[in-house]
């Protein structure tokens, strides 16, 4: 097991889960790796859609949140006083 990828061990240490042979292992990495191929495949989805609407017109990106930046701007100063 300490030869295993930083993912295995960190998803093995969370669920508290033995690992005795190698057909559990590769079980484990192989549904490890088919989460991370579902998530890189669907941000690049959505990646295509915002290039796409952006293309026609019809997505201009996410309007600022002036409060919460104010806000941050004013605790920022704050902290750098004390």
């Amino acid at each position: 097991m300490n030869n295993a990828p930083d993912h295995l061990r960190l998803a093995c240490r969370i669920e508290g889960v033995e690992l005795p042979g190698g057909i559990q292992s590769s079980r484990v990495k192989l549904a490890l790796q088919m989460a991370r191929d579902d998530y890189e495949t669907r941000r690049e989805r959505q990646r295509q859609g915002v290039r796409l609407a952006k293309a026609v017109g019809k997505y201009a990106g996410r309007k600022a949140d002036t409060g919460t930046h104010q806000h941050n701007r004013r605790f920022a100063y704050r902290r750098q006083n004390h």
